[in-house]
């Protein structure tokens, strides 16, 4: 998780950029390479093709998303963790 190694800074930039990406193209550039060779359905995201893949369970659009910003909230933790450690 990169929150534990990278600034707070970066992590938000990085986060921004990745949301950025997200509205631009209206979706991840892998994403789209792996709807053109099969492995994604037309009417799923990354985070719902991981779900099935790894735990085998179908999700829809809005508990993707859920996930998604949880993910983003984790890795901001991770980062913002690293201020409050005692070494």
């Amino acid at each position: 998780m990169s929150g534990f190694f990278l600034p707070l800074w970066l992590v938000a930039v990085l986060i921004a950029l990745h949301k950025i990406h997200l509205v631009i193209f209206g979706d991840c550039i892998l994403t789209a390479l792996k709807r053109v060779i099969g492995a994604i359905g037309t009417d799923e995201n990354f985070i719902q093709y991981a779900v099935r893949r790894i735990f085998a369970r179908t999700i829809n659009k809005k508990v993707s998303g859920n996930i998604n910003y949880m993910i983003y909230a984790a890795t901001i933790s991770a980062s913002l963790s690293r201020y409050f450690m005692v070494y």
